[in-house]
């Protein structure tokens, strides 16, 4: 639509989008009937470019102004009610994944540092924030953001997984036991087993797939802990209408305790007895009774039973 007559605008002659406008205006041969609706074109087009620079114009002060710099700086007290884990442990989860998520230069602009990655991802699983809230304190635009958690998540589940959830053995369901042995005085015991609804927003053409019976839209998160509430096994995102017991029997560990691949220690008997006894997981009474799965009495046989009870007891308070 435009013929540019003599030459092309010196980028280095110009100092604004108004500017640089101005003198494109100059210098272009508006051979049309409509000139002037060409010109109020070319004017819009670098007005629209003028706004988006000017809305943007605080992201590139995040090296100078960006939150990042003032956690350099504040006390160790509150640095770890921001990321929830203190200086040491922070380094320590930065040296683990820092060439996972170190970004390539590039001639444009210097990439965010992986230090700083951890940061946004950290900041954003202990508080919670809108990725907009957190860019705004890290300079950051909300997509970048969102890119940042994912990309971290990914590799601190790539690198951490093997050494704090790694796949269970003989030795590590023996070493589990043998603790809720020495603290809960309850023998032979895997792991506690239970489910918890996460809520979250109605997907799209979801229908009532997400909604659960506390009369919310939710995805679960079935998981199972040692003795000290450690994860030992976890599976997330099933819909939130599938009831505890279902979710456990369509897991990995789940399927695994059903067709007796897990692998388990032999049964021992119980102290006072001769009899083996299997090891166990325990969960509450969403979850079915199996060989390697305890679950309390329900309510109609624990009336009237002084042993049920106790055993109830024993079990919750395990």
């Amino acid at each position: 639509m435009f013929r540019v007559r003599k030459r092309i605008l010196n980028p280095s002659h110009v100092q604004s989008t108004s500017t640089m406008a101005a003198n494109i205006c100059q210098l272009l041969d508006l051979e049309s009937e409509s000139e002037d609706e060409e010109r109020s074109i070319l004017m819009y087009l670098f007005n629209r470019r003028r706004t988006k620079s000017e809305k943007n114009a605080y992201l590139r002060k995040r090296q100078s102004h960006g939150e990042f710099n003032l956690s350099r700086e504040v006390p160790d007290c509150i640095f770890k009610e921001t990321f929830r884990v203190n200086r040491t442990q922070f380094n320590e989860i930065h040296e683990l994944i820092k060439n996972d998520i170190t970004g390539k230069e590039c001639n444009a602009q210097k990439p965010i540092g992986s230090e700083e990655k951890v940061a946004v991802c950290l900041r954003y699983l202990a508080t919670g924030d809108m990725y907009k809230t957190i860019g705004l304190s890290y300079r950051m635009g909300q997509r970048t953001v969102s890119n940042i958690v994912c990309q971290v998540c990914e590799a601190i589940w790539r690198r951490l997984q093997p050494i704090y959830m790694p796949e269970p053995t003989v030795e590590i369901s023996k070493n589990i036991a043998l603790e809720y042995e020495r603290k809960w005085q309850f023998y032979s015991w895997l792991g506690a087993v239970d489910g918890k609804h996460v809520a979250i927003r109605k997907p799209l053409l979801s229908g009532s797939s997400f909604f659960n019976y506390k009369q919310y839209f939710s995805v679960v998160l079935m998981a199972t802990v040692d003795a000290n509430y450690r994860f030992t096994f976890v599976n997330v995102g099933s819909m939130g209408r599938f009831s505890d017991g279902n979710i456990f029997a369509n897991s990995p560990l789940g399927k695994m305790l059903y067709n007796g691949s897990l692998d388990l220690p032999e049964p021992k008997p119980l102290p006072g007895q001769n009899t083996p006894t299997p090891y166990v997981f325990v969960g509450d009474e969403a979850f079915p009774l199996m060989r390697n799965l305890m679950r309390p009495y329900p309510k109609a046989r624990v009336a009237g039973s002084y042993q049920n009870k106790v055993f109830n007891y024993r079990l919750f308070w395990g």
